[in-house]
């Protein structure tokens, strides 16, 4: 993955998208906004950007999709991979 560096800052992130930007933490991901401030505390094996108020994560093998808030959209359903590509393909189509 691509990081981008926000101000304000120790570690790298992801593209700033909505006001959102995933990053890395000892191999683990969480969210800040636009300030760098941590908004979605490091938890998820990977994460992608948000678009129209959604990002994909991942935690163990399976995937799901979270709000700006970070609450999960399925909690009670975690994804294969195909699946959540599915998923993702029709969320952001």
């Amino acid at each position: 993955k691509r990081y981008t560096p926000i101000e304000n800052t120790n570690f790298k992130t992801g593209r700033l998208l909505e006001g959102y930007a995933y990053f890395e933490e000892d191999g683990k991901y969480g969210y800040v906004n636009e300030v760098g401030e941590v908004v979605i505390p490091v938890k998820y094996i990977a994460a992608g950007d948000f678009k129209d108020g959604v990002a994909k994560v991942r935690l163990n093998d399976k995937f799901n999709f979270i709000n700006t808030n970070g609450k999960l959209l399925s909690p009670n359903q975690w994804f294969d991979r195909n699946l959540a590509r599915t998923i993702h393909i029709h969320i952001f189509a």
